[in-house]
């Protein structure tokens, strides 16, 4: 075995040797050994395969490279997952450019295979935190494994929500097992080894290269069923993921954002251009995906539209009237109603003791 991964090693580390291009030579030789030991002739016959491709694929037998690889993923307890190999994901199978190769740590599960991705801005508001956690702890209940990207904001918010539920997620990293990105989610990556799987097509000692990005992002979609976009700006790389779920066949949906937040721009294009489905709570993707969930609509807990009568003093709920998912502060908040900060700050705690609103640093306020 050793001998055949060094050779999915070597040939994955041609560079301009990416998945559909490595698909292709699969095709045509039946293995990677057989391409490496092809004659230049034999490689220029493969249909996009020109002279200079050919040659830089019998020049490139890095067996020293592969070799560091493989003694890396020892050192790190972690394994190298060929397209061959039972272990790589079927789903991630499906798409035109399927990596030929992953790194991963943790262990996959067969309900992985029912797996959302979560993806959305790493600078993300209030609001945007609160949907991720809604949706993440809905479809924990259903379930189903939750797919990201272990960024900041969104991301990150996604990951930790699964765990806290004692969920299934997996994190796809645009670097090297070894070089997490960004560094402070280290131990959020830990934690993820130990209940769900990491991964990424990238070699021990790569760095998070903006280059990089995008190839995440196609791995992100093409393990899941359906993507949800929880705030993007009209640049923002969760756009990417979404994207690639379009080409890939899958659903995408989304969240919509407030219109005064720039961060809800890209999201609410999606929707506008037709290209996201509107979600509103996790039944709306249950329903869209409940044929290949293997659900039907009896199993789909649908949720009570009745609004929730909370038990608050007048004083309460005149401000919690005046509290929304995006911070306030005291000072305004007082000024508003017309109360002293003395007189606000009793309020707002038992507010806060009843669970519906949360206190954020410098004194600024949001609803749970």
């Amino acid at each position: 075995m050793s001998s055949d991964l060094r050779a999915w090693l070597m040939l994955s580390a041609v560079p301009g040797v990416g998945g559909y291009r490595f698909q292709s030579l699969l095709r045509q030789f039946g293995s990677p050994e057989a391409v490496l030991d092809a004659s230049t002739t034999a490689l220029t016959a493969v249909p996009g395969f020109g002279k200079r491709m050919a040659m830089a694929i019998r020049q490139h037998r890095d067996e020293a490279f592969a070799d560091h690889q493989m003694h890396l993923a020892e050192k790190h307890q972690a394994r190298i997952v060929t397209y061959h190999d039972e272990e790589y994901p079927s789903r991630l199978r499906e798409i035109y450019d399927p990596p030929p190769v992953l790194y991963m740590t943790g262990e996959r599960q067969p309900e992985d295979e029912r797996a959302v991705a979560i993806v959305g801005t790493r600078t993300t508001s209030s609001y945007g935190r609160r949907m991720a956690k809604k949706f993440s702890e809905a479809l924990c209940a259903y379930g189903i494994t939750i797919v990201s990207g272990l960024a900041r904001g969104v991301d990150t918010v996604a990951h930790q929500t699964v765990l806290d539920n004692q969920g299934r997620t997996i994190a796809v990293l645009r670097s090297g097992l070894d070089r997490p990105y960004p560094y402070e989610n280290r131990g959020l990556m830990r934690a993820i080894s130990e209940n769900g799987v990491v991964m990424t097509e990238q070699p021990f000692e790569t760095g998070p290269d903006a280059a990089n990005f995008p190839q995440r992002n196609r791995i992100i979609s093409g393990l899941s069923l359906g993507t949800i976009v929880i705030e993007a700006g009209d640049s923002s790389g969760a756009l990417i993921t979404a994207r690639y779920a379009l080409e890939h066949n899958r659903e995408v949906f989304a969240v919509p954002g407030p219109l005064h937040i720039s961060s809800s721009v890209g999201v609410n294009n999606l929707i506008k251009q037709g290209r996201a489905k509107l979600i509103q709570q996790v039944e709306d993707v249950i329903e869209e995906l409940a044929p290949q969930l293997g659900l039907d609509q009896k199993t789909i807990v649908q949720p009570c539209h009745v609004p929730v009568q909370l038990s608050l003093l007048p004083e309460e709920d005149h401000l919690y009237a005046a509290l929304t998912f995006d911070p306030k502060h005291i000072d305004q908040l007082a000024a508003d109603l017309d109360l002293s900060i003395s007189q606000a700050l009793a309020v707002l705690l038992g507010l806060e003791l009843k669970g519906v609103i949360r206190q954020l640093p410098g004194k600024r306020f949001v609803r749970e």
